[in-house]
């Protein structure tokens, strides 16, 4: 038996811990659907318990995304848990898991610019969240934020200036823009293609695309404003960024760190995987910080396995 196991769900499914030292000892493909997530992730917890029948533990952490806004039970989560892997649970948000990863028990604010988007601080005896409200109502500078935003610029310069050179290049790698209407309509072009586009728009802008540029620089000002807002709120000055956006993209990390400059804040980049933090709070729930969480409604705690 491993005494602690963290647990990090993510969109394309389960990496597990059992070490803040070591990298994740169980992966498990189980993409989420939108239209179940509890369901999705119980499945992918029994997948993971029959392909890994020694994992067992005293406690588990499982950081996921929605915790607070998608209405899945934490209590049956935490009970598929103790069914499966016989020990009490830690039900939280990847925003939680990820500030724990790089703070521990410190204050500041994490950003994580991905194929979403949310910045969580905790300072002061307050925690804030900004943005993480998915594609629809936020995800500011996100992978998908980039992508829908350079679709519809491409289409939007071709029609007004004749100029199409962001188009094609759109074109190339996700379908002729005639068919896009069609398309979303009928939910053929998923959040993930979109998302996918920020790589070209980015590799665009490293070759002077003016419209890339454009929409790569304001990824990391929009970014950086939910850090503001969000360090402001709690009153720190301490910001870990990272994401496949910021980490992925110089000109998008510049404009996101001239931006935190300017407010006088200290950046630096994660240093540890959200999973690692959801070891060291299963590792530490009789400590202050996870009390605070708790107490907040930020974690679930089921100690009776």
């Amino acid at each position: 038996m491993t005494d602690f196991l963290g647990i990090d769900v993510g969109a394309s499914g389960l990496r597990v811990f059992s070490d803040v030292k070591s990298p994740a000892i169980a992966v498990i493909d189980a993409p989420n659907s939108s239209k179940n997530r509890e369901q999705d992730l119980i499945d992918a917890l029994r997948s993971l318990s029959r392909e890994n029948p020694q994992l067992t533990a005293s406690r588990v952490c499982l950081g996921m995304s929605g915790f607070s806004s998608l209405g899945v039970s934490a209590g049956a989560i935490a009970a598929e848990i103790g069914e499966l892997f016989g020990a009490e649970a830690v039900i939280t948000s990847d925003m939680v898991t990820a500030h724990y990863a790089h703070f521990g028990q410190s204050e500041g604010v994490t950003v994580v610019i991905g194929t979403g988007a949310l910045a969580f601080g905790i300072a002061n005896g307050k925690a804030q969240r900004i943005d993480g409200l998915g594609a629809s109502l936020g995800d500011f500078g996100s992978a998908y934020w980039i992508g829908l935003k350079a679709m519809r610029r491409a289409v939007r310069d071709s029609e007004l200036t004749g100029n199409s050179d962001l188009l094609n290049a759109l074109e190339a790698q996700i379908g002729t823009a005639a068919e896009w209407p069609r398309r979303f309509a009928r939910q053929e072009i998923t959040e993930f293609d979109v998302a996918s586009l920020s790589r070209k728009v980015s590799e665009l802008s490293e070759l002077g695309s003016k419209a890339a540029v454009e929409i790569i620089t304001e990824a990391g000002v929009v970014a950086a404003e939910s850090a503001v807002a969000c360090a402001s709120a709690v009153g720190t000055k301490s910001v870990g960024y990272g994401g496949s956006v910021l980490l992925g993209s110089d000109m998008a990390r510049e404009s996101f760190l001239g931006v935190l400059a300017d407010h006088g804040f200290d950046a630096s980049e994660l240093k540890a995987p959200s999973g690692i933090g959801a070891v060291q709070i299963a590792a530490g729930v009789e400590n202050e910080r996870v009390r605070f969480l708790i107490s907040q409604g930020l974690a679930h705690f089921d100690g009776h396995s």
